[in-house]
């Protein structure tokens, strides 16, 4: 897979992350005070930054220094 093709990718996988974590925000508000669903959120976007970077030998490198 080319660079441009795997940037299309990603784009669209954010994009639809974004659409997703919309919704869901969205829906929970009704039942869920404003700081609980902030910290929800985070949690899941933590998890999620840290599946995408720790494959990542640079990521590893300045940990292993």
């Amino acid at each position: 897979m080319n660079d441009n093709s795997r940037g299309i990718l990603f784009m669209i996988l954010a994009m639809a992350t974004m659409l997703t974590s919309d919704a869901v925000v969205k829906r929970v508000a009704q039942e869920l005070p404003l700081f609980q669903i902030i910290f929800i959120r985070h949690i899941f976007m933590t998890i999620g930054l840290g599946v995408m970077c720790c494959p990542s030998s640079e990521f590893l490198e300045p940990m292993a220094a």
